[in-house]
Order: C-alpha cells, then structure tokens, then sequence
C-alpha cells in the first residue's frame, strides 16, 4: 500500500545518503520525474483517470519517503522508527555498544515463546492439506504450493517449524470453478462434515477476498494488537493466480489500483481485529480508522467486486508475469510467468510431511525471486510465527 511504498521510499533514500560512494551514480530524483511523467502521459491518453489518481497518491507517497530519508538525522528516533521497513536495523544501532549477549539471548527466548504450540497444530493442518489436494486431483483443479509452503516443501520437507499457516495459488479459470463447486455443493462428498471452502462469494459475513479451507470442528485463537479473538479454524488460504499487464508502466499503475483495493479491505474489515503482524504504520492507521468507524462507509463486497473486475481483466494463462497479488508478499508475489512453466498444466513435485505437493515448474528461480538464498535459515530472532494462532477447542458434535 501508500505506506509500505513511502517507507521503500525512506530506506532507499537512507542508503543513498549513508554510501555514496556506492550509489553516487544513481539519480533517483531524476529517474522518478521521469517514470511519474510517462505513467501519467499513459493514463490520461488511455483516459484511465481513476488509475490516474491513485498512481499520483503513489508517487506522493514515494516523494515524501524519499525526501525524509535523504534528511534522516534531522528527524527524532521515533519519526525515524515509524518511517523505516527495517526498524531492527536502526534499534541495532542504537544498541550496539548497549545490547550484551544476555538481553540478546532474552530476545531469542522471547520468539522461542512465539513459536511454542505453532506445532500442535500440525496434524489439523495436513488433514485440511490432504482434503484439499484430494478435491483438486478428483475435479482436475490446478494448483501450486507458494510462499511459506512451498519453501518449507523444498527446505525442510513439511512444515517450516516457525510457520503457522498453508498458502495455495489456483490459476483463475480454476479457482473460478472451485467457487463454482462450492456454491454447487459438489465438494461435499470430498471434504465430508469435517471441512469446508468459505469465499465472501458464498458467505456474506466471510471477510477475506480469497477463499480459506477451514476445519469445521475447531476454533482458533487469534492474538491481536489490543486483545485476542476466537475465529473459525481457516487452515489453508486459497489464493487467486492472475496475469499483469505486459506493459510496464501500464503494470505499475495495475499495482497501484491493487494495492489501493487492498487497504479499503483492510479498512473495511478493521472492526474484526488489528493484527500484531501489521507494521506500526499500519497499526496507527487502522486505530484511527476504527476509532473514527470510518469502515461503516465501505461497502466490502463491492471492493472485491471491484478486485475481480481488475484481476480479471488480465489474461492468466498468456501474460508474461502473474501471481498472487492477494497474497501476503503483495507485489514480490508477481513473477515471470514461465517460473510456473509453459502453462499451468506443468508443475514440480515435492514432499511434504509425507504427502507430495505441486510447485512451480522453475521452483528454484521462484524461490529466489521471493526469499534471496532461500536455503540459508533466516537467523533465530526472526524465525517467528505471523500472528500467532492457537487451536482453543474441538466444538462438539452434536
């Protein structure tokens, strides 16, 4: 969104200053005139004004980001913290001739604690897996594992042990049929009484633009900002695969209008819960956005009908990048379309917890494009869960 887009902005502006000598041949300055004048020569002859708009709003955001971080040590540490992506590395060096190995081992112990239960949980969550996977072989659905999922596929042959969720993409044309199924009630035979697929298609209360596979007999307790909440037991986020303009200016703008969808859901949804996993800036926002009960003037349903309008424009099975812009990684989830093979129809298998999943057929430049040297364990501080879920009952049957 605007704000992770101003505090790209901020951090690259900060290493600009700091290593010149690194970056004293790029000009930022000049090179965004430059892109903010041909997307909008583009969107006004195109007549796309309403993409005008929110490609400007991205452009303010990026130009203040970037104009604070080329003055950062004018500004006080908390503007500093609230500003940056990488608030560790500026508490880092903060620290660093305070911090002994005894607070950092405290810290270490801390995360530890995030992560303790995250495996209780496992055996419900493979089951959903095996469900799912079985529904699509029986109906000839495609999918790929993604994110975390295929990497702990991959790395660690299951489960990433600091993971707390699934995460599948299904290219549009079968993750349509899937909802289709759904509202069918042809997936019953399959999923039995013990699952079920939700989508805000077919539950008016549902409150996610991609479908979730949730375990029917089980809740789950959620850990948010202020409190905690008990929400249904979603196992398995069900992410649409979609196409990208080719064009990259006309893509760009694409992100921008995404990206906007996505907070109005975010703004819509935040009388539910604010999630420790957003970032501050996000987290001070959506405060005011509840406090104010702005989100009683967003209609939800109509921004994801405008969400499928946009996806759905673009032709998945042909254009030259797709992903799942839905999906938690947002604009890094988009890839060269080829990384998933020639079509869809091809795929990679790979074990996981004793089962075989399909990933993209260029699993490994995938893997790349999303974690860097995805086979190197991210250091202990940072092996935590999302948003830290717990199983809290088996509802009884009745």
């Amino acid at each position: 969104g605007l704000k992770a887009q101003f505090k790209r902005s901020f951090d690259m502006a900060v290493s600009q200053r700091d290593y010149r000598s690194v970056f004293g041949q790029v000009s930022s300055e000049k090179e965004g005139i430059r892109y903010v004048k041909e997307a909008t020569e583009y969107c006004i002859s195109q007549r796309k004004y309403g993409d005008l708009f929110l490609f400007l709003m991205d452009s303010i955001a990026r130009y203040a980001g970037f104009f604070l971080g080329k003055h950062y040590k004018s500004l006080p540490e908390k503007m500093i913290l609230g500003c940056t992506l990488q608030p560790a590395y500026w508490e880092k060096k903060k620290n660093s001739e305070k911090v002994g190995k005894t607070e950092c081992s405290a810290q270490i112990k801390k995360n530890e604690q995030l992560q303790e239960g995250t495996h209780e949980d496992i055996l419900k969550e493979l089951g959903a897996l095996k469900a799912f996977v079985k529904l699509c072989n029986v109906h000839g659905l495609r999918y790929y594992a993604i994110g975390g999922t295929l990497l702990g596929a991959v790395r660690h042959k299951g489960f990433i042990p600091w993971d707390d969720d699934v995460d599948v993409a299904m290219p549009r044309k079968d993750y349509d049929r899937l909802i289709e199924l759904v509202k069918s009630g042809e997936i019953r035979e399959i999923l039995g009484d013990d699952y079920r697929i939700e989508s805000w298609q077919t539950n008016k209360d549902f409150k996610s633009y991609f479908a979730k596979l949730c375990a029917t007999k089980i809740e789950i307790e959620e850990q948010l900002l202020e409190d905690t909440t008990t929400r249904k037991g979603y196992l398995i986020d069900i992410i649409p695969l979609d196409g990208t303009p080719d064009e990259e200016v006309a893509r760009k703008v694409y992100y921008a209008k995404a990206m906007g969808l996505r907070f109005l859901c975010g703004t819509a949804n935040v009388n539910t819960g604010i999630r420790t996993s957003r970032s501050k800036w996000e987290q001070a926002v959506l405060r005011v956005v509840r406090a104010l009960r702005l989100y009683r003037f967003i209609d939800v349903r109509k921004v994801y009908q405008q969400m499928d309008c946009l996806f759905m424009a673009q032709d998945a099975e042909q254009a030259d990048y797709a992903g799942t812009l839905t999906g938690a990684y947002k604009i890094r989830e988009i890839v060269p379309r080829e990384y998933f093979g020639e079509s869809y129809d091809e795929y990679s298998l790979w074990e996981f917890e004793g089962m075989l999943l399909r990933g993209p057929k260029r699993c490994d430049e995938y893997l790349t494009h999303m974690f860097g040297d995805y086979r190197k364990l991210p250091p202990e501080q940072d092996r935590k869960v999302h948003y830290k879920p717990r199983i809290k009952h088996i509802l009884s049957e009745e």
